[in-house]
């Protein structure tokens, strides 16, 4: 199919070779695209909502990098290496929020210790005046 061939709709499905789905958010209309006969556009990941953009270039290489876009679903297969690379970032981030919030949860505990010194010590002071 030639790039003009094509009909997408704001909020048609994306879906990337490496996983990440999300959805058309805008098509643009400018001479440029127009004269050109795709119209670019722009989709927003459902995971991390990053913006992104599918260009003439994905469209002339017959979306290599998709495998969904709205009802065209392409023959291109995801890379199992890139996902395999991605949960290991994702859970090395994981890891490193579980320590994060252990942390917080410390400084809580001590924060109400202190807090409850401070108490003591103001009765103990209010019994001496």
């Amino acid at each position: 199919m030639k790039p003009s061939d094509y009909e997408f709709a704001i909020g048609d499905k994306v879906v990337t070779i490496c996983g990440d789905v999300g959805h058309i958010v805008d098509i643009c209309k400018c001479d440029r695209c127009l004269e050109r006969g795709f119209c670019e556009l722009t989709w927003r990941s459902d995971i991390n909502h990053n913006v992104s953009w599918i260009t003439i270039y994905d469209a002339e290489r017959d979306f290599d990098d998709f495998y969904q876009i709205g009802k065209y679903q392409f023959d291109h297969t995801f890379k199992q290496s890139r996902i395999r690379s991605m949960i290991i970032e994702k859970e090395v981030e994981l890891r490193r929020l579980k320590k994060q919030l252990e942390v917080m949860e410390e400084k809580e505990l001590e924060v109400a210790r202190l807090k409850k010194q401070l108490e003591v010590i103001d009765v103990l002071e209010k019994e001496d005046d």
